[in-house]
C-alpha cells in the first residue's frame, strides 16, 4: 500500500491489528471503541486478514442511522466488537466505490479487473500478458474472487471486451448475469487503452519485479488498485 501510494489510488488504510495490537497510519486509535467510531464516520469499510488470500475472511461493514451492518446483515455493536477483538492479523480500510460499468454488471459486489503485467528481459519493457473481469454474484457477496466461485470473462486485450463468463465451481457458460440479468458477453471496459498505458507506466516504477498480478477496481475517478502480487491463481 505504501509502495503504490504516491503513484495511484489506493484504499487509505485506517487500522490494523497485528499480534493483537491495534496501529494506526493517520489516526490516533488505542481503543477498540474508538475502531467502532472510526467505522461509524467513514460510513462503510473494509475489514480483511492481512495474509490470507482468495477472498477469504473479507467483509464489508457499514453503518447508518439504525446501526451496523456486516455484509448487508445487521450486526449488534457489541457482536461486532466481540469479532474485532477476538480475530487477529486484520486491517480495515477504506471502501472506494465502483464507477457505473463495474457496478452494471453486480451492483452487490466490487467487481474487480485481474490483469498481469510482465517485464521483457530483453528489452527490459514491461506489458500487458493477460486480463479478466471478476464478477461477484449471490453466492460471493461480499467478494469476487474466483476461488469463491464468482463469474469470470476475458478481457480482450486489444479493445477491452469481454467474452461470456464462466466459474470454477460449474461447467455453466454465461452470457449475461445470472442474478441480475446483465450482459456481460460483447460488453467494453471503458477507457481500456487509458488503463492499459496507465498499468504499463505503474508496472514501470518497480523494474525489480518481473511478474505482477495487479487488482484493479475501476472508480469514476479512474484506477483504484487493491492489491498487487507476485504470484496469480
Amino acid at each position: 500500500n505504501d509502495m503504490l501510494k504516491p503513484y495511484v489510488r489506493v484504499p487509505e488504510i485506517y487500522l490494523i491489528k497485528v499480534n493483537k495490537k491495534l496501529s494506526s497510519y493517520s489516526f490516533t486509535i488505542n481503543t477498540y471503541e474508538e475502531g467502532l467510531e472510526l467505522i461509524k464516520k467513514a460510513g462503510k469499510v473494509i475489514i480483511k486478514p492481512i495474509s490470507a488470500g482468495k477472498g477469504k475472511g473479507v467483509h464489508i461493514v457499514s453503518y447508518e442511522e439504525q446501526g451496523f451492518k456486516k455484509d448487508n446483515s445487521p450486526i449488534e455493536e457489541k457482536e461486532l466488537m466481540k469479532i474485532l477483538k477476538k480475530e487477529d492479523n486484520w486491517f480495515i480500510s477504506e471502501y472506494l466505490h465502483q464507477d457505473k460499468f463495474s457496478n452494471s454488471l453486480y451492483k452487490e459486489t466490487a467487481n474487480t479487473i485481474r490483469l498481469i503485467t510482465i517485464k521483457d528481459l530483453e528489452t527490459g519493457r514491461f506489458k500487458v500478458l493477460f486480463a479478466v473481469q471478476r464478477i461477484g454474484t449471490s453466492g460471493t457477496i461480499p467478494v469476487d474472487n474466483g476461488s469463491k466461485g464468482a463469474l469470470v470473462a476475458n478481457i480482450n486485450l486489444e479493445n477491452g471486451e469481454l467474452s461470456e463468463a464462466r466459474s470454477l465451481h460449474s461447467l455453466d457458460v454465461h452470457w449475461v448475469h445470472p442474478d441480475s440479468n446483465a450482459a456481460i458477453k460483447g460488453e467494453r471496459v471503458p477507457n481500456w487503452d487509458k488503463i492499459k498505458r496507465d498499468i504499463v507506466a505503474l508496472a514501470s516504477k518497480f523494474p525489480y519485479l518481473n511478474f505482477i498480478a495487479w487488482d484493479i477496481l475501476i472508480t469514476e475517478a479512474g484506477m483504484a488498485i487493491i492489491e498487487a502480487k507476485t504470484s496469480s491463481g
